[in-house]
């Protein structure tokens, strides 16, 4: 059974966090604990739990890699994260995604996920993807110029005040 975590206080125009459903019980002995890594703060406060609530337990910090867009020192601080829990595997990957020749109802580039690259696997540093063909997306930059034409995200949103 799956279960996910929220440490994000409810907003006020929400209903009581009494009102809501009680969190599913979570299991004492896991097959697997897998903790989403940024090298900040709220995802090494996460680790920080995951270690305390599950202390014979192995745990993976998974690292979504985001070539030319994580600070320098991201890599140096998930491992300095990981030694002290003990008992944990970092993994940092790359996700490349491909144009596929079709346009989305939005007006933008379709995009096909195209492979997972490990970027590092414990103490193997395999480093960020490479790759040849012009259709292959490789950074989030990459990402707003082919596939949202150079558009934000957000670009056909409209807020009014």
């Amino acid at each position: 059974m799956l279960h996910q975590l929220s440490f994000i206080e409810q907003a006020p125009s929400r209903p009581p966090i009494s009102s809501l459903p009680i969190l599913p019980t979570l299991p004492d002995n896991p097959t697997a604990i897998v903790v989403s890594v940024s090298g900040g703060l709220d995802s090494a406060a996460c680790a920080i739990w995951a270690r305390q609530r599950w202390p014979d337990r192995s745990l993976i910090l998974w690292h979504a890699h985001l070539a030319e867009m994580d600070w320098p020192h991201t890599d140096a601080q998930l491992r300095d994260m990981a030694a002290p829990l003990g008992n944990c595997r970092l993994i940092s990957v790359q996700a490349i995604y491909a144009l596929n020749g079709e346009i989305t109802s939005s007006g933008a580039n379709g995009t096909t996920l195209r492979r997972l690259h490990t970027v590092r696997d414990g103490d193997q540093w395999c480093g960020p993807a490479q790759d040849d063909d012009p259709a292959a997306i490789l950074t989030l930059l990459d990402f707003a110029w082919k596939a949202r034409n150079g558009q934000p995200p957000t670009s056909k949103l409209c807020i009014i005040f």
